[in-house]
């Protein structure tokens, strides 16, 4: 019982954390990606060191809190698609013991996820009257820069995790001294 407790106000304080952070991110708008980012990975980090059952769970409970406060703004819809990248990780890194076709994976499931978050974005975000041939070039231009991104956040992600995996699984389990 006493690790459920422990896993259950973990993933509490990580919601608290992700939903603060976003809020800001909302309020600074340069911030609203790297807020997902920062959401994303508190995910992560539940996911890899509790499982998938406290990963889910903690990603729901940042959904439901950001619906409540940021529906109708980029910050929701952008967690919504790529919330769901740390399970993606986790499962083809898990599963396939081949680098290249589980990167081949995460990043064809990274842009059937970008695909949507920029139909969804721009059907509901912006008006009508957008100029369709700059539209067009921006999401064009766009899927590259979407790669290359998605590519440095997992190699940070992995980077963080692997050198601070100690600190960091001391953390999370509270084990302070």
């Amino acid at each position: 019982m006493r690790g459920n407790t422990k896993s259950i106000a973990l993933c509490g304080i990580f919601s608290a954390l992700s939903i603060a952070v976003m809020f800001l991110g909302t309020v600074i708008e340069v911030f609203d990606l790297t807020a997902v980012a920062f959401s994303t990975f508190l995910i992560l980090l539940i996911t890899k060191f509790y499982g998938y059952k406290w990963g889910i769970s903690t990603y729901l409970s940042i959904l439901l809190l950001s619906a409540i406060f940021f529906l109708g703004r980029f910050i929701f819809i952008a967690f919504v698609t790529f919330g769901i990248y740390p399970f993606i990780k986790c499962f083809f890194e898990q599963k396939l013991k081949n680098k290249k076709l589980s990167w081949f994976f995460k990043i064809l499931l990274f842009n059937l996820t970008f695909t949507i978050l920029l139909f969804w974005g721009f059907s509901f975000l912006f008006s009508s009257d957008i100029n369709e041939k700059m539209l067009v070039i921006e999401i064009i231009l766009s899927y590259p820069i979407g790669n290359l991104f998605i590519v440095l956040y997992d190699i940070v992600c992995d980077k963080i995790v692997t050198k601070y995996k100690k600190i960091i699984f001391n953390l999370l389990h509270w084990n302070l001294f």
